[in-house]
Formats: structure tokens, C-alpha cells, sequence
């Protein structure tokens, strides 16, 4: 932009204001497997009030549960698992094999958790 960035806009774009975080068929641990278990941090939260959701299917193989990874994420992230795909069109050929990874955004489950999550945010 040609200058520098104020205090104000690096707080911003350090997340001071992300209050929480919605992951879904999230891959972190195919990542971190090599690793020791005491070199997998998660991130610090931006804010008092961070609250970070992580959505699988057991049936995606490319989404896992953040929690198992260490300490610090069992105290930071809630994983909750659900089963992505189970709409009357997409079910048969999504809800029970790896294209579930594909059906998050259409499932009733992750919108319902989004709006939970911005209801509260609006408290």
C-alpha cells in the first residue's frame, strides 16, 4: 500500500477481533502425524473469548479430530463429529464414503453450528 500499516490495522489483521473459528473436514493431523506430540501447538487464541469448532465425518478421510493432536488443542478446540452429506439427494453417494469431504457446506448439521456460533457472537 505504500506506507506502513497503523497499530490498529496490524491488531486487525492479527485477528483482534476473531472471536471464533469454524473448521470443517479440517486435515491438520494428515500434517503434523511425523511430528512428536510435544511439537504440535495450535495457535494462540486472538481473543479472551476464541472459541474454535471443528466439524468431521468419520467417513472423510481427509477430516480428523484436533483434539488427540496434544494438550494445548484438547484445551482449545471442540471436534464434534457429524454426518456430512445425509440430504435425501446426496446421501446415497456421499453421507458413508470419502465424498463426504465434498458435502459440508450443503449439511444441515455445519449450518445449524455456524448460526449457533454467530447467535452467540451477536449476545
Amino acid at each position: 500500500m505504500g506506507r506502513a500499516l497503523t497499530e490498529h490495522e496490524k491488531w486487525y489483521l492479527a485477528a483482534g477481533t476473531c472471536s471464533g473459528l469454524v473448521t470443517t473436514g479440517c486435515n491438520i493431523p494428515i500434517f503434523v502425524a511425523a511430528h512428536k506430540e510435544m511439537h504440535v501447538k495450535p495457535i494462540a487464541p486472538p481473543t479472551p473469548h476464541f472459541h474454535w469448532l471443528n466439524l468431521y465425518d468419520p467417513d472423510d478421510v481427509l477430516g480428523w479430530p484436533l483434539r488427540p493432536l496434544s494438550p494445548g488443542y484438547a484445551a482449545l478446540v471442540e471436534d464434534r463429529a457429524i454426518n456430512a452429506g445425509q440430504g435425501a439427494v446426496t446421501w446415497m453417494l456421499k453421507s458413508w464414503n470419502p465424498l463426504s469431504h465434498s458435502a459440508y457446506w450443503q449439511d444441515v448439521q455445519v449450518l445449524e453450528a455456524l448460526a449457533a456460533m454467530l447467535r452467540r457472537m451477536a449476545e
